[in-house]
Order: C-alpha cells, then sequence, then structure tokens
C-alpha cells in the first residue's frame, strides 16, 4: 500500500478519536474514569473478536509465545496510558488533556530508534518540535506567555503529560503488535487483555463499576474499536513516528469539538496552536 492510504486510516481514525474522547468527556459527569476505561474497553470486544477471529480462521495463528507475550505486555502499558488520560480528561478540558496528550510524537522520536533501530529523520523530528510548540500554544490563556509553567501543578495538566510519556511507548509496542499479526488480531489481544486488567483493578480497589446505558455503551464500543482498528492498520504500514504525528490533526478536531460541543474558551488561541502543529504534520507527509 502506498503512503496515501496509511494517512487515510490515521484520518479516519482522527476523526472516531475526536468523537469518541467528545463523548468521553461527557460522561466523566455521570462515571468515574475507571469505570469509563473499563466499559469502553469491554464495550469494544463484540466488535473485535468477530474480525478476528475470522482472520485466525482463513489465516490460522501461527505467532511465536514471545510475540505474544509481548503484545500482551503492549496491552498492559495501553491499560496505564488509557486509565491516565481519562483521568486527565476527567480532570481538565478536552482540548488541553488531548494536547498535552499529543505531545507524545517528539518522545516517540527519540524512542523509536533507540528501541527498534530505525534511522532517526531530522526533519520528522524537526515536525514534532513544531507540534510540542503548537502544544504549548494552545495551553495558553489570559494570564501570559509563562501561563503553561504555572498551570504545571494543575492535576488535569500532570496527568496530561504524564498520558504523553505512557502513550509515547504504546505508540513503539502498537508498531511493533501491528508490523507483527494482523491489526485485528493485534486489536482483539489488546482489547481482552485491557479489559481483563481493569477487571482486576477494580476488584483490587473493591469497586462495583456503573455501566453507562446499552445505547450509550455501543457507541463506545463502536467508536473505540474502530479508531483502534484504523491506527494499529496504519501503525502496520508506516513508522510510529510518522502515524504519532501525522494523528496530531485530532488537537484541531478536539479543539473545534471541546468549543462547539464543550462550550470550551480560548478557541482562537487553542487553534493557532494546532495550526503550528500542522505546519510539523506537513514537514513529515513531504520529508518523511
Amino acid at each position: 500500500m502506498n503512503i496515501e492510504f496509511w494517512i487515510i486510516f490515521v484520518l479516519l481514525s482522527a476523526i472516531m478519536k475526536t468523537f469518541f474522547y467528545t463523548f468521553q468527556k461527557k460522561l466523566t459527569e455521570d462515571f468515574t474514569a475507571l469505570e469509563l476505561s473499563y466499559t469502553s474497553t469491554l464495550a469494544s470486544l463484540p466488535f473485535l473478536i468477530p474480525p478476528a477471529m475470522v482472520v485466525i480462521y482463513l489465516n490460522g495463528f501461527s505467532y511465536s509465545l514471545s510475540t505474544s507475550l509481548i503484545v500482551v505486555g503492549i496491552g498492559l502499558v495501553n491499560i496505564a496510558a488509557y486509565w491516565v488520560y481519562m483521568e486527565a480528561l476527567a480532570a481538565t478540558e478536552l482540548g488541553i488533556a488531548s494536547s498535552l496528550k499529543r505531545l507524545n510524537p517528539a518522545m516517540v522520536a527519540i524512542l523509536e530508534p533507540l528501541l527498534l533501530g530505525i534511522e532517526f529523520n531530522p526533519v520528522i523530528g524537526l515536525g514534532c518540535f513544531l507540534a510540542g510548540i503548537g502544544g504549548y500554544i494552545v495551553l495558553l490563556d489570559d494570564t501570559g506567555l509563562l501561563a503553561p509553567f504555572r498551570r504545571f501543578g494543575e492535576t488535569g495538566v500532570k496527568l496530561g503529560f504524564l498520558t504523553a510519556i505512557a502513550y509515547a511507548a504504546a505508540s513503539i509496542g502498537s508498531r511493533f503488535g501491528a508490523s507483527n499479526m494482523s491489526p485485528f488480531v493485534f486489536g482483539m489481544i489488546i482489547a481482552v487483555t485491557m479489559s481483563i486488567g481493569f477487571f482486576f483493578i477494580l476488584r483490587f480497589r473493591d469497586e462495583q463499576p456503573s455501566f453507562p446505558s446499552r445505547r450509550n455503551l455501543g457507541i463506545l464500543g463502536f467508536s473505540n474499536s474502530f479508531k483502534n482498528i484504523s491506527i494499529w492498520i496504519a501503525y502496520s504500514l508506516a513508522s510510529a513516528t510518522a502515524v504519532a504525528t501525522i494523528s496530531q490533526i485530532t488537537v484541531i478536531l478536539n479543539i473545534l469539538a471541546g468549543g462547539y460541543f464543550l462550550k470550551e474558551d480560548n478557541i482562537k488561541k487553542k487553534l493557532l496552536g494546532g495550526l503550528l502543529i500542522l505546519v510539523g504534520i506537513i514537514a513529515v507527509i513531504l520529508y518523511g
């Protein structure tokens, strides 16, 4: 497949991510971050298991034990990343949480060559840097240029940065998993691992989760599985750095969704930051 095709999968995932997390942000008014992490992952299984079973039936399951264990480990990393992001989403605005999360390409650009042996591309690194500057501008408010530094003490901001670190590791892991097995099988294993992991976390904390309505569970399950399968297909076709950087388009989509649907403030400043992020994306598309 050519490069234009994997970009289509990234954009499809970005659009569905915006819908999914806007919907999740609304639900944080009635459910905890851990409850939403568990229920949305569990709800995705009916959409992920059937196609994965078809792939296994047609092609068999001949992956090595080591590969399967690594993928399960990636699922555990995704538990931490997803849970932390949901906590950040519950604690701050969608535009801020998603922007901080999207700083992970700069971290991926550094970690990917070290962990996967991929040659570092300076232009992709520049694109990641510009994306980070854009994220800084998104954090600006009416209190001045140092506002982002002063906001480091806020719970949502700290969790947002922690999310970026966690998703940097998850992005590299997704690149490995999606390159070594079918994205559908990979997605199923990740979702099953995360569902089981969240279940035991809830049991350990002696919590009985509340579930959204069947309609909302269906929406969560479909949008969660669709966005994940799309991005995992992209990871199977391109480098983690390139995919993660192109995914920055979700920042702009989330800013617009936050302003329109959630009535969040400082949309013009956030959009300016989003434009800088786009400059980084264009650099990756042209020279990556």
